[in-house]
């Protein structure tokens, strides 16, 4: 369970985190690094 404050907890079976592939200009790292969190 993560509190936010005394009145909201969220489960943390709820949540979900996945790295993708950020779009626009990237220079070298374009296409290559996951560097954005869904």
């Amino acid at each position: 369970m993560i509190t936010i404050n005394s009145r909201l907890s969220i489960p943390e079976s709820d949540i979900e985190i996945s790295a993708i592939r950020a779009q626009g200009a990237g220079g070298q790292n374009v296409n290559k690094v996951s560097s954005a969190i869904h």
